[in-house]
This record gives structure tokens, sequence and C-alpha cells, in this order.
């Protein structure tokens, strides 16, 4: 059976108005020699300037030993990284020019000792694909795995993906502060995302795989919206679907909270008076607010169905974390005097621990509403980084 090998082309959105350039064409091949070989080209290049490559791995399984520049970018500024933090181990090669590159060729070879038989399960990653004028270019992914296992696979992944158009590769998690003020004037009625206890326990193996009719497998987060479904930490529509692309609202994300501390009741009571005991987000909120996850947008209201923003969410998981110390991180991000003083120590703590991407290199954007794909793809990254999972 083939290895189970999971390759998401990230894109991200420089901002609400970016305008896309012309797609590319990517193609991953994975061999297996002495080492492991995984080197990515480029083809229908519309000219990029600079671009940022990342590859997730096992370290059990494998070691990354050497990153190999292409042709195509020999010319450019290179720099790279073999082994970053061990919470979230993966090789890193950025690049970037005074001018655009128009070539087709190799970007670049990731070669990696093998450690062990073991699977050591790539995740493939375009975090950033730009021309020299700032547009985002869109790019297909295509791939070409040329390893063989004799390891079993219940789950045979997709051999070609595609990445999606236009859309941010950062995710993040929703908190309420009294502090915050700027929330949209009406949102949409959700159904709730889990009204019960989770069949998964976090931390346990998913007994089941989750597929919703609306996020196919070249969907950037497909893997992880796949993953926080089969732990039981979110769930979709009654109509099969997941809905990636919608803003996430507070009392969904308050589910997903509750969900990954397995469903617990709470006899305690709230002082929002928007927080009842018919509406099916009530017990979630009341344990969550009891646990001091939570807090109100006023002394009486919570605003359950209003959007959530990224600093919100990172100060949300900062507290389910335990209010770790932490340091300045944010302070490489341009727009890092944007974020709230309330969400400050959340969002250090947060792109310290990777939990949560800029949206580009230099911007964090920390009051941009999170959708439910962002959401379902850091509360993975959070439960790994904290060793639930």
């Amino acid at each position: 059976m083939r290895k189970r090998f999971i390759f998401i082309c990230i894109l991200i959105l420089m901002t609400a108005s970016a305008v896309y350039a012309d797609g590319a064409q990517i193609s991953v091949e994975i061999s297996d020699r002495d080492e492991y070989y995984v080197t990515a080209k480029i083809s229908e290049n519309p000219g990029f300037a600079s671009a940022q490559f990342e590859l997730f791995y096992d370290t059990d399984a494998a070691e990354c030993v050497e990153i190999i520049p292409g042709e195509i970018i020999s010319s450019m500024m290179i720099d790279y990284n073999t082994k970053t933090a061990e919470k979230t181990p993966r090789a890193i090669l950025s690049t970037a020019g005074t001018e655009n590159t128009t070539e087709n060729g190799d970007i670049a070879t990731f070669v990696f000792k093998k450690l062990t038989n073991a699977n050591p399960r790539f995740d493939f990653a375009v975090s950033e694909l730009r021309a020299y004028d700032g547009q985002t270019i869109d790019c297909e992914i295509i791939i070409n795995n040329r390893i063989e296992t004799d390891q079993d696979s219940d789950t045979a992944f997709p051999q070609e993906t595609s990445a999606p158009k236009k859309h941010s590769s950062s995710g993040s998690i929703p908190q309420p502060h009294k502090d915050e003020t700027t929330f949209p004037t009406s949102s949409p009625t959700p159904m709730p995302l889990e009204t019960s206890a989770p069949t998964n326990i976090p931390g346990e193996m998913p007994e089941a795989v989750v597929v919703f009719t609306d996020v196919p497998s070249t969907h950037w987060a497909s893997a992880f919206i796949r993953e926080a479904a089969e732990y039981g930490l979110v769930s979709g529509y009654p109509d099969g679907t997941f809905l990636p692309e919608n803003d996430m609202t507070r009392a969904e994300f308050t589910t997903i909270l509750w969900n990954m501390h397995g469903g617990q009741d709470t006899p305690d009571i709230t002082p929002f008076i928007d927080v009842t005991e018919d509406k099916w987000f009530y017990k979630q909120v009341v344990w969550c607010y009891n646990q001091g996850f939570i807090m109100g947008v006023t002394d009486t209201e919570f605003l359950p169905d209003e959007k959530i923003t990224r600093e919100q969410a990172m100060t949300i998981l900062y507290r389910a974390a335990g209010l770790p110390e932490t340091g300045r991180a944010i302070d490489k991000f341009d727009d890092n005097a944007d974020i709230s003083d309330f969400a400050l120590p959340a969002m250090n703590w947060a792109v310290e621990n990777e939990i949560i991407l800029g949206v580009s290199e230099t911007r964090i954007e920390p009051k941009a509403n999170a959708t439910r794909a962002q959401l379902a793809t850091i509360i993975i990254k959070f439960m790994k980084a904290i060793n639930r999972i």
C-alpha cells in the first residue's frame, strides 16, 4: 500500500481586496532512494518574486538533512531551515528577489535521512507565492508519489491535489472580551456544530473518516477539518456540508472548546441575558464561562451569534492553555500595533507556538474574522501544541 501523504497548498490572502495573478502549477515528486527526496518544480509560471515552501514531517521516521535550492531561484535571496520547533517540525525554504522570475523548473529538493521504516507522513505546503507587485499567485499542486511501503493504510489519500483560490492559510479561534466593541451588526443564525458530548475524546484515535460534501480533498484545510471532525471537535450541517469559508460565531467556537474537554455539564449559571436555557449553545457557554475561558462583551451580553476575530480566538485558547509566559514574537509583523492590549500576551504566545500564522510575512491582521476552516486548522494545531493529540 502507498504511504499516507497529505499535501496542502496554502495560499495567503494578502488583503481583502487583493488581486490574484494567473495560476502556476507546482509538481511535487517524492522518491525513495538511500534517502527520501522531495522535489518541487514549477511550470506555467506567471512570474513570482517571493515564495515560502514548508515540508512538515514525522521526526521519528525522518530527519531533514539538506535543502537544495533549484536553478530558477539561484539568483534570488534564499533562506532555509531544515529543522524548526519540535512542536511543529518542518523544513522551510524562503526566497525573495527584486524582480519576477518567470522560468520553469526545479524550485528545491528536500533531502531526508531515514530513521526508521515508519511512515514519515510528509505534508507539503506553499504558504506564500507572490509577484513583485504583491499579487498573490494561485497555484495547483500535483503530487507524484513514488514511495512504496509495507505499512497498510485504511485510508487512501489523493496523489493529486489542487490549491483553493483566494484563500487565507491562517486560522484562529474566537474569544470575547469586554474591551472589544468592533463586532458586526448582524450574523446568520447557525446550526449547532455539536449539541451533545463528542464521540471521540481528544487524545484517542478517531473511529471513522468524516467527509463533508463541500470540503473536497483539494481544499487547503481538508486534512485539518477531517481530523477535527473525527476527534469530535467540530461537526457539519444536516445537509452534509461544513461551510468552510463561513465566518465562525462565538457560540460555535465555545462549542469547540467544550467538545475539546469532553462535553461536560455544569450546574452554574452565567450573567448573560442572551444565553438562556432554550439555546442550543447554553451548556457550552455556561461551562466555558465558569472555567474562565470566556468573558462577555459587556457585563450582561455574550453576543453568541456574532463573528469571532483572530485576536479573540487566540485569547480564549491562551486562557485554556493556562496563561503561559510568553515573549515578543509579534514584533516581526508590521501591524502588531493593531493588536488590542488584552490580546497581546495571547497573540505572542500563539505566534511563538506556531498556532497562528500571519496572513503574510509582515501582517497578522488581529481583528479579521476567522472562518470555520481556519478555526478547524487552528484547533488541531493547538491540541498538538499542548500534547492533547
